[in-house]
């Protein structure tokens, strides 16, 4: 309930809405001083991350991604997460993508095609166009 804000604490209680008042209150103060991640975040860390994934992908679609660029994102960042371990957002850690790029380096990934090299300027191209 920050200045000009208002919003419905759903009960008819004075008492009830008071105190819900203040824990709401107090929820902003925290998070404005940093004591605690703001409550999108709190939420979000709990989310699968192949929920965030397919989000990605339709926000891609609608973008008018190129399809073989939303097909190779979808099936790289599958790879990422699964060979991570990855079921929820809070698993997603630095050390545990530095330690899969660790083990990874030791496997044979391929090198870019020269279809992906020309993909990647056509991309850098269309986001500047569209920002």
């Amino acid at each position: 309930m920050t200045a000009g804000v208002e919003e419905a604490l759903r009960t008819s209680d004075k008492r009830v809405a008071e105190k819900r008042a203040r824990a709401r209150v107090e929820e902003i103060e925290h998070e404005h001083e940093g004591i605690v991640a703001p409550k999108l975040q709190r939420v979000a860390r709990h989310d699968a991350v192949k929920n965030q994934i397919a989000d990605y992908i339709a926000a891609l679609k609608g973008d008018n991604w190129d399809r073989k660029y939303v097909a190779k994102s979808r099936a790289r960042l599958g790879r990422l997460v699964t060979e991570c371990g990855w079921q929820r957002l809070i698993d997603v850690t630095p050390d545990s993508f530095v330690t899969w790029r660790n083990s990874a380096k030791n496997l044979d990934l391929g090198t870019a095609s020269c279809s992906d090299q020309a993909t990647i300027p056509r991309a850098r191209a269309r986001v500047l166009r569209m920002a």
